[in-house]
């Protein structure tokens, strides 16, 4: 009578259960994997120093960052961040926009160019262009920058409305005294929401002394930032800032917007110049200035 062999079901069990563990252990090593290489490809080195966003903000950059930005309905905009490059020079860094509404294209591909900033470290830009949805809200714009030891994200919110009145004069301050203003008229035909609020972006050419700013609406003045530029700056300084001009605004009209421009020495021609002025809150528009009886 032959013998039964009694191990052969316990080692097929056996070799079943090891390969079931082994397959096991490989989808788990090729998930984690994809994972991995998901998760901008870190290879978790604790000690590794992350990259830096130093802002995110949306065309013309400038040194003051608005704490919202906004832009009209499917505006087709500029969105510029500021990184700060890793001590290792051949670290290669990876960027992908993000946005809550919207469309983003050129997605982290576009690197313009360094901006110097004091001792030896240098900036590098990052540009995409962001269009906005055609439903106005809140909505918000992330980059991330990962390297393959660590990765770091930065977010704004961006206000998308209809109510928004943009002007575009790219005017300077003509020059040859020490106060020179810039004059416009504001016609607004509906107060659509509160707060109103005015932005307005200047730009300082190089070699110029810093100036002090005064904003008037009609009769009176708006408290704004008054020192504005850089002293000596070899390079053009891009100044943007946003004011609550609510109070100035109650109802449709026309209204007179006077930039006062003041130095030390006479300003010298095509140094300043306005470059925009944009009003969120009214329907309306911007014009140059034109003395009008019963103006506000």
């Amino acid at each position: 009578m032959k013998r039964k062999d009694s191990l052969l079901p316990g080692t097929l069990r056996t070799s079943c259960v090891r390969l079931s563990i082994e397959n096991l252990l490989l989808f788990l090593y090729i998930s984690l994997g994809i994972t991995f290489l998901t998760g901008c490809g870190l290879d978790r080195d604790e000690g590794a120093e992350p990259p830096s966003i130093t802002d995110l903000t949306i065309d013309p950059s400038s040194e003051t960052v608005p704490d919202i930005l906004t832009v009209t309905v499917q505006e087709v905009a500029t969105v510029t961040a500021k990184v700060r490059p890793n001590k290792d020079s051949d670290l290669q860094y990876g960027y992908e926009w993000i946005t809550t509404g919207g469309d983003i294209q050129h997605n982290g591909v576009q690197v313009d160019d360094t901006v110097p900033e004091r001792g030896d470290t240098a900036l590098t830009r990052i540009t995409a262009t962001y269009i906005a949805p055609k439903t106005p809200g809140i909505y918000t714009i992330t980059l991330r920058v990962c390297t393959r030891y660590a990765f770091v994200e930065k977010t704004v919110p961006v206000e998308v409305t209809d109510y928004i009145v943009k002007y575009i004069p790219i005017d300077p301050w003509k020059g040859g005294a020490r106060e020179e203003s810039l004059t416009y008229t504001l016609q607004v035909k509906a107060v659509r929401r509160s707060p109103i609020t005015l932005s307005y972006t200047i730009q300082q050419n190089p070699r110029q002394a810093t100036a002090d700013l005064y904003l008037q609406i009609g009769t009176e003045m708006v408290p704004v930032e008054r020192k504005i530029g850089k002293t000596q700056s070899l390079e053009s300084v891009i100044y943007t800032n946003t004011v609550d001009i609510t109070r100035h605004i109650q109802q449709s009209g026309e209204y007179k917007f006077d930039f006062k421009l003041k130095t030390e020495n006479p300003i010298m021609g095509n140094t300043w110049l306005l470059k925009e002025i944009k009003v969120v809150g009214i329907e309306g528009n911007f014009s140059p200035w034109r003395s009008m009886s019963g103006s506000p």
